[in-house]
């Protein structure tokens, strides 16, 4: 079997860790909303709107950091 080394070189940045947090979030909230989206509510679909505008971009960039 082969073991990964998990030790960390330099320490963790916790600002970093919450902005990856609210990424996964968006990421859930997005997905989750759509659902509503497709029931015609209005709200929703702005909703849905404004997090598809960012949040993959978001992720990607919080992702890459660290």
């Amino acid at each position: 079997m082969i073991q990964m080394d998990t030790t960390l070189d330099r320490p963790r940045v916790t600002v970093i860790d919450i902005a990856r947090f609210y990424a996964m979030a968006l990421v859930f909230y997005g997905h989750f909303i759509e659902e509503l989206m497709n029931l015609k509510n209005p709200a929703a679909a702005t909703h849905y709107k404004f997090i598809y505008s960012f949040h993959g971009a978001f992720f990607l960039c919080c992702s890459h950091t660290g």
